[in-house]
């Protein structure tokens, strides 16, 4: 429970790009969690990847961020040895979601990795297929993989969308908010299909997004969204 609580806090830090107070919060659980459970241990360094992930702030292939995306796939790698040697009904779920993770930071960092990344992706969809329910969340995690993979690993564009559409048709029974569906499969789809040069349905995919932020104009969060996903718009030319 602590550890949820934890992670939560994390997210908002980030999410506001507190890197700071992020940073104060990994060390100050780093110290609690020193003799805890590998499971813990394994929370912990999901949530030290987080960190390093949004540090990196989507740029992967620079000089200047190669010491950070050290350290991301340093804590993803972490995070899959402790859940392995964790106990509980919940590791192997964590363990393919850890193992998703890194497929995911090798896809945008190192696409070269064709073979170790299709044998992360193959495994993974393996598990899924056969221990999980339709719409959970790692089903549609595995998809949005693919989708990226098939864009920036081994460039297919129909393979891409088809991954998208799976993905968008499991989340849309598993999101809590329309705002979380906008961050999932809204920005990212929009996002594959502009590395295509589709511009024309990346376009129509952000005034989706747009669409559902003006259904709640009272709300705070949607009208930053659609102010983000405007300017968006306005870059897709």
């Amino acid at each position: 429970m602590m550890m949820r609580l934890y992670h939560k806090l994390l997210s908002v830090y980030l999410e506001q790009y507190e890197k700071t107070e992020a940073w104060k919060l990994l060390k100050k659980i780093r110290k609690i969690i020193s003799r805890s459970s590998h499971f813990i241990k394994a929370q912990y360094y999901d949530m030290l990847a987080d960190y390093y992930d949004t540090c990196l702030n989507g740029h992967y292939d620079t000089d200047d961020t190669e010491e950070n995306l050290h350290k991301l796939l340093k804590a993803i790698d972490q995070s899959i040895f402790h859940i392995k040697l964790a106990k509980g009904g919940r590791k192997k779920t964590l363990r393919i979601q850890y193992m998703l993770n890194k497929a995911n930071v090798l896809i945008r960092s190192k696409p070269e990795k064709k073979k170790e990344i299709k044998k992360i992706l193959n495994h993974a969809g393996s598990w899924i297929q056969g221990n999980t329910q339709i719409f959970s969340k790692l089903r549609w995690s595995h998809m949005m993989s693919l989708a990226w993979y098939y864009t920036l690993a081994e460039p297919d564009e129909e393979n891409a969308d088809f991954y998208c559409r799976c993905a968008k048709i499991l989340v849309n029974d598993t999101c809590e908010t329309e705002l979380e569906y906008i961050d999932i499969i809204v920005i990212p789809y929009a996002n594959i299909m502009t590395e295509f040069g589709s511009l024309e349905k990346a376009r129509d995919i952000l005034l989706s997004g747009i669409q559902i932020c003006e259904k709640y104009p009272e709300m705070l969060p949607y009208f930053r969204k659609k102010e983000e996903l405007n300017r968006y718009l306005a870059e897709v030319k």
